[in-house]
């Protein structure tokens, strides 16, 4: 099977709903399978110039609104097909005071064969569902039709689910359902999360967790997913991070002393042993001496506290892009003390940030002096 990265996917994700090609991912559970589904439908949604509604969440207020307006939003219904029977899917029949079934879809099903409506059906769970629920949702992926009742043509049907060494409860799909599909396997990529700084991107992380948990990770990524293989230590995914220990890091912001309980009932005691030994470290930086004494930054030692004073010092310009020339005296004398790695990224950074102001670089006296001379090409300034 392909094996793809999770940027491809995205891109393979929208080129399929383009097309209306069913298709499945598999991958390993947290990895953000359905976080991207979730977040191409909500580019398309803008793209179509419609209202994004997740069915799931919508209460029943604004789902009566979606039903009698249909054609004015893009619905994103994601339902886990493990919890399914069969029956959910065709509906219950009923003889409706006719000589013959006639058989009443579920309300999702039934909302996506209104005219006009558009949105993605996104099959969750689905190697984890039961044999006679995958022969049941052949129907829908085949013929786009559950029953009697078509699917409109604006409407995409996808699935996702784990692998079977994922000890989930995914079993192998029948041969004739895989036929019916696209398939494609999900790779972990460290770059979607965190970004890349030599592309000038920050990651989907990078404005959605709390400061001090993206920047461990920066430091660290190999504590983005990591499953341990004895079963002793709670996993670490991406799901994890995002929706547990960032909440609770949130919740515990200005209580530094409940954070390793709260992050280790999030994530596992192993992740948060590392990210407390980190920010321990971190904590002992002087951001404010430094700018005042940017000689200072050779008394720094420990490479999680470089790698920290990196992402401090860009987020305080990031803030205030007035305190440009006192950054650039901290950059000139990391360069004369420590690895240029540290310098390369937080100028790459800077110039991502702010393109026009940081051309004004080549008039500070330590560009002239020492950097020019190792940064100059890359820099393109």
């Amino acid at each position: 099977m392909q094996k793809v990265t999770l940027n491809v996917y995205k891109d393979l994700l929208k080129k399929l709903y383009e097309n209306n090609i069913s298709g499945i991912v598999y991958g390993g559970y947290g990895i953000g399978k359905t976080a991207i589904e979730q977040d191409v439908a909500k580019t398309i949604a803008e793209e179509k110039g419609k209202e994004y509604v997740e069915w799931n969440d919508a209460d029943e207020q604004k789902k009566i609104e979606v039903e009698n307006d249909p054609s004015s939003y893009f619905v994103n219904a994601i339902v886990h097909l493990a919890q399914f029977d069969s029956v959910d899917l065709h509906g219950l029949p009923s003889l409706n005071g006719s000589s013959y079934t006639v058989w009443k879809p579920i309300r999702v099903i039934k909302l996506f064969s209104r005219k006009g409506i558009s949105g993605i059906f996104f099959l969750d769970e689905y190697p984890q569902s039961r044999e006679d629920v995958q022969k049941a949702s052949t129907q829908l992926i085949r013929d786009r039709q559950m029953g009697d009742v078509p699917l409109q043509n604006n409407v995409f049907v996808f699935a996702a689910g784990n692998r079977e060494e994922d000890n989930s409860g995914a079993m192998p799909l029948l041969e004739h359902v895989k036929d019916r599909f696209v398939e494609m396997e999900v790779m972990f990529e460290k770059e979607y999360y965190l970004g890349d700084v030599n592309k000038g991107t920050g990651g989907f992380f990078e404005e959605r967790l709390e400061p001090e948990l993206y920047i461990f990770l920066q430091y660290d990524p190999s504590w983005l997913y990591k499953v341990d293989e004895a079963k002793k230590d709670k996993a670490v995914t991406p799901r994890g991070i995002m929706e547990r220990a960032n909440v609770m890091l949130k919740e515990y912001k200005d209580n530094p002393d409940m954070w390793y309980d709260a992050i280790s009932i999030s994530v596992g005691e192993g992740f948060a042993s590392a990210f407390i030994s980190w920010y321990n470290i971190r904590a002992k930086l002087n951001i404010d001496k430094i700018l005042r004494q940017p000689e200072s930054v050779k008394d720094i030692t420990s490479p999680g506290a470089l790698y920290s004073l990196v992402y401090v010092l860009y987020n305080r310009y990031k803030n205030n892009y007035g305190i440009f020339n006192k950054v650039i005296d901290v950059v000139s004398e990391l360069n004369q003390t420590k690895e240029g790695a540290y310098v390369m990224t937080l100028l790459k950074k800077m110039k991502n940030l702010n393109p026009r102001g940081f051309k004004k670089i080549v008039k500070h006296k330590a560009w002239k002096d020492n950097l020019a001379s190792v940064y100059a090409e890359f820099m393109d300034v």
